[in-house]
């Protein structure tokens, strides 16, 4: 199957700051422009790894307007700088985290933050991978500079599915003995 090839475009973090400022906090601290100085030249870029181990191109986010990502079970994020006292989760559409197995592989240039969901991700949903603080209130770049927390939203094409439904057991039924009372 041929994969939809999608503009590639770095992310600055000042483009995804505007963005951080704009949309919910996934349960860390509130983005704050008043957390120090960000290196100019830094960059996060996302892409998916296809089943055939090919990699898309990287994803473009823009202020309201989320790309669309294939169905896919690897996402890989990447920076141009090495970072320090950072978190990376992965939500879906309500907020909770999504599970996977990850792999974290950091240069002297930069981060390589593989993740590979237990579940492919499911066609027509919203996700949201957050970068954020682990104990401080910014994340902290190897030159000394800081940044506020990052959401790269974006959504999976295909069809939203309705949720499979969950089965609950039977509710037990209480029977009334005739005991003379």
């Amino acid at each position: 199957m041929i994969r939809r090839l999608f503009g590639a475009l770095l992310i600055s973090v000042a483009c995804s700051r505007q963005r951080a400022s704009t949309t919910p906090d996934a349960g860390g601290p509130p983005a704050d422009a008043s957390t120090g100085p960000i290196s100019p030249a830094f960059h996060l870029s996302l892409r998916t790894l296809d089943d055939d181990g090919g990699f898309s191109p990287e994803l473009a986010f823009e202020p309201d307007i989320r790309p669309l990502v294939d169905p896919v079970s690897q996402l890989e994020l990447s920076t141009n700088a090495p970072m320090h006292d950072y978190r990376i989760r992965l939500f879906d559409e309500a907020e909770r985290v999504v599970e996977s197995n990850d792999q974290l592989t950091e240069l002297e240039t930069g981060v390589s933050y593989r993740l590979s969901v237990l579940e492919p991700l499911k066609a027509g949903r919203n996700y949201a991978l957050v970068i954020d603080a682990e104990r401080g209130d910014s994340i902290k770049w190897a030159d000394g500079g800081n940044a506020p927390d990052q959401r790269l939203e974006f959504q999976v094409s295909g069809a939203k599915a309705p949720l499979a439904p969950t089965l609950q057991p039977a509710k037990r039924r209480r029977h009334r003995h005739a005991s003379g009372r």
